[in-house]
C-alpha cells in the first residue's frame, strides 16, 4: 500500500513539475520533415540525339513524330490538333529543332507584328524571335524561334503555326491560344543539353541506336 502511495506521489510531483516548467525551458521534439510525392508525368517520352547533344520531353498523347525532317533539321514533331482542336482554325503546328554551324539571320523577319526577346531554358540563354504575318489570302502563319550558340553549334527550336483566316472559314471557330501555349510550353521548357557521357557520337532515340 505504502508503495502504490509513493508512485502517486512521484508521478503527481512530475506532472506538477512540468507543468510549471516556464514555456521557454520546454524542448520541444523536433519534426522530420514531409516531403509531399510529386506526380510522375505519364505519356512522356525522351527523346535524346548523343550526336547533337540535346534531350526534350513530350507527351505521347499531344505529338507524333514528323518522320521527315528537311535540311538542317534534327528532329521534328507535329501537334495533333485533330484531337485537341477538333473545328477550330488551326491548320497545322509543327516543332522542330535545327543543327547547323552558324546561326540564321533573323533579319529578314517582316511580319505585321514581330518581337525580339532574351529567354533562358534550363540555365541557357536563348533568343526568342516571334512573327506572324498574313501568308495568303485564306491563312495567317506565325513563326517563333528560339536560338542560342552553343559550343560549336547553332541550336534552333522553331515552331510553325498556320490558321484559317476565320472570316474565309465561317464554319470554323476561334482557337484558344492559352491552350496552344499550353501544349507548346512544356515541351520547348524541356529542352536541355546533355554532356558527359552524351557526348559521343551516336544518336539514339528512347535508348536505342537509330
Amino acid at each position: 500500500m505504502r508503495m502504490k502511495m509513493w508512485t502517486v506521489f512521484l508521478v503527481i510531483s512530475a506532472m506538477s513539475l512540468h507543468a510549471c516548467t516556464p514555456p521557454e525551458l520546454v524542448t520541444a521534439v523536433p519534426q522530420s520533415p514531409v516531403t509531399p510525392p510529386m506526380p510522375t508525368p505519364e505519356g512522356l517520352i525522351t527523346y535524346q540525339d548523343l550526336m547533337n547533344k540535346f534531350e526534350l520531353k513530350y507527351s505521347a498523347e499531344d505529338y507524333y513524330r514528323d518522320e521527315y525532317t528537311y535540311p538542317g533539321e534534327a528532329f521534328a514533331l507535329v501537334l495533333d490538333i485533330n484531337e485537341i482542336f477538333a473545328g477550330k482554325n488551326l491548320e497545322e503546328v509543327r516543332v522542330n529543332v535545327s543543327v547547323n554551324p552558324a546561326c540564321r539571320s533573323m533579319e529578314g523577319y517582316s511580319p505585321l507584328t514581330s518581337d525580339i526577346e532574351p529567354v533562358k531554358i534550363n540555365g541557357v540563354d536563348f533568343t526568342k524571335y516571334s512573327s506572324r504575318d498574313a501568308g495568303t489570302n485564306t491563312m495567317v502563319f506565325e513563326h517563333t524561334t528560339y536560338q542560342a550558340q552553343y559550343a560549336e553549334n547553332c541550336y534552333e527550336l522553331n515552331i510553325r503555326v498556320r490558321e484559317y483566316v476565320l472570316t474565309v472559314f465561317p464554319d470554323l471557330a476561334e482557337y484558344s491560344h492559352d491552350l496552344l501555349n499550353a501544349k507548346l510550353d512544356p515541351l520547348i521548357q524541356s529542352f536541355r543539353f546533355l554532356n558527359g557521357w552524351a557526348y559521343s557520337l551516336n544518336r539514339v532515340w528512347m535508348g536505342h541506336k537509330l
